[in-house]
């Protein structure tokens, strides 16, 4: 009976990827490339490396195993004066259930930014071209055909069939962010980005029609100088899909620390409605960010997880690659020479 309730779980939660929920973090802002595209080469060096891993629900079934990794490059170009181009490459890789319901996509982010306004004002947009792939694995499903209505067997045969186990789709999409620096410290930033515009098939069947339905996000976020050392850094995330809503709200207390070895030490606490806390921490070691937050759950669903939700781990690595050319101030020679 125990493996029957594990095939239904299974089933429950492919249902819901199927009619097309798509992954999401607790560290949105921690994962620029998968909030939005129009982030792309938003940097202040010329390389960005991020790195995400998520593990989601594993108390009572194989959970969500989530995972991206994203690289992105910023460069001015003499034709557009006071604006840069980014370009990027992300990948997302999801697992999750018994029998390895899966997502792997790739995505190219292309920018376009301007700064206006003696530099206060940052304007870019984006669009986002990928391609993605959904399988499962059948021989490891526990099938309705294989209970006898005592005891599960999985000798029994399955009268189950599917026209194939993987498939391919395109996807597009597209972004708009700005942000704007107060002479004071103060900073704002605003953000809008929508997926999956051709709406793109995912249906396993020859005659089915389910598709991937548009998802829209959007962002706000700020930081608050309340001394030299201290800092809010409030945030808003909201992201739509068909008839899923997520809504995030929270706050880091950001501390600059007269210290070598940190340069920047995060903590704080967000809500997701409806769902979890979240708590979160963050350093930053010269040019590398690491973050951490778990979501304690407050839903229906500790019914089954206890409370305990995801854990999530965020990587953020700045470089440079072109080195900076030495300046030698000219030397004069004598009057009399």
């Amino acid at each position: 009976m125990g493996k029957r309730i594990v095939w239904i779980l299974f089933w429950v939660f492919v249902g819901f990827r199927a009619f097309g929920q798509d992954v999401h973090f607790s560290q949105a802002d921690a994962n620029p490339l998968f909030l939005n595209p129009a982030l792309a080469g938003v940097i202040p060096t010329d390389f960005r490396f991020v790195a995400n891993h998520r593990s989601q629900w594993n108390t009572f079934t194989n959970g969500y195993k989530t995972m991206t990794a994203s690289i992105d490059h910023g460069r001015k170009f003499a034709f557009l004066p006071n604006s840069k181009v980014g370009l990027g490459l992300g990948i997302v890789s999801d697992k999750a259930g018994d029998g390895n319901f899966g997502q792997t996509s790739f995505f190219v982010p292309i920018s376009i930014q301007k700064k206006l306004m003696e530099n206060k004002l940052l304007v870019s947009y984006g669009i986002q071209l990928g391609v993605g792939q959904y399988s499962f694995d059948f021989n490891k499903f526990y099938w309705g055909d294989q209970y006898d209505g005592n005891v599960y067997d999985p000798a029994l045969p399955v009268t189950e069939s599917f026209a194939n186990n993987s498939l391919e789709y395109f996807d597009l999409a597209m972004g708009f962010h700005s942000a704007y620096s107060f002479s004071d410290g103060n900073r704002i930033e605003i953000g809008f980005s929508t997926y999956h515009l051709n709406n793109p098939s995912i249906s396993f069947s020859e005659n089915g029609k389910a598709v991937l339905p548009v998802r829209d996000m959007y962002f706000l976020s700020a930081k608050i100088p309340l001394t030299a050392q201290l800092a809010l850094l409030p945030g808003i995330f909201r992201q739509e899909q068909n008839k899923n809503k997520e809504f995030v709200i929270g706050s880091q207390v950001q501390l600059l620390p007269a210290s070598e070895l940190i340069q920047d030490f995060r903590a704080g606490i967000y809500v997701r409605n409806k769902d979890a806390i979240i708590l979160r921490t963050a350093v930053v070691y010269k040019e590398l960010m690491i973050g951490l937050s778990y979501d304690f759950t407050f839903s229906d669903l500790t019914q089954a997880n206890n409370g305990l939700g995801g854990f999530e781990l965020s990587l953020t690595y700045l470089f440079n690659l072109r080195k900076a050319i030495p300046y030698y101030p000219p030397k004069y020679c004598p009057d009399f020479i």
